[in-house]
């Protein structure tokens, strides 16, 4: 267990990891995005370009702080601070972020929820039901970066040598739930500006059976 320590600890080893997350963000996430979207109809890749840009504008704020702090690092050869300090507050940070989109989310809903038309408020109930899976991962990602940031600024020998390890993967855990919160947003905002959108289409017969009557 002293050596796994040991290893994890280790600067080159966090150097690496997380240049390994940095080259994903910025280099292969916009490929594949790029990959995906040439797949998609017109106005599909429409929708799914503004998502996938808020996404990776909002998740590139929140390295921010983790790339300095990287350089900084890497010029001190000490990067006990990053795990300490940087990758907790992008959790935290990240979360909240999350809660204030989801937030937006719900009062859209209740806006477009306005309407008495079943099948729009089925879709409307999916929408919410998907931002309840967000706020959950937001909540996990929260007091797990509340936990440790309390944990650095009062006992900061308690921290053990790999926990900054778990704090990298908890930001994969923030990610999703931001992108989970912008998706579930614009979904909201798209039912909310739209009184017609998921309403369902007449059948055939229904409607044919309304011409007769108007020919009729």
């Amino acid at each position: 267990m002293e050596q796994f320590e040991i290893f994890f600890a280790k600067p080159k080893v966090q150097a690496v990891t997380i240049s390994l997350a940095v080259f994903f963000l910025f280099f292969i996430f916009p490929l594949l995005r790029r990959k995906v979207g040439k797949k998609l109809a017109i106005k599909q890749k429409k929708t799914y370009d503004r998502i996938s840009k808020e996404i990776l504008f909002q998740t590139c704020l929140l390295f921010v702080g983790v790339v300095v702090y990287s350089l900084v690092a890497m010029i001190r050869s000490d990067s006990s601070f990053v795990s300490g300090d940087a990758l907790p507050f992008v959790s935290f940070l990240g979360a909240l972020a999350a809660f204030w989109n989801l937030r937006k989310a719900v009062i859209a809903i209740r806006e477009a929820n306005s309407q008495t038309n079943e099948h729009r408020k089925a879709r409307l109930e999916d929408i919410y039901k998907s931002s309840l899976g967000a706020y959950t991962l937001a909540l996990i990602a929260a007091v797990y970066g509340l936990f440790v940031i309390l944990l650095v600024l009062f006992d900061p020998n308690a921290v053990p040598l790999w926990l900054w390890f778990v704090s990298f993967g908890m930001t994969g855990v923030t990610i999703r739930a931001l992108g989970w919160s912008i998706a579930s947003l614009e979904a909201a905002i798209e039912y909310a500006n739209n009184l017609k959108l998921g309403r369902a289409n007449p059948s055939p017969k229904n409607k044919s059976a309304r011409t007769s009557n108007v020919q009729a």
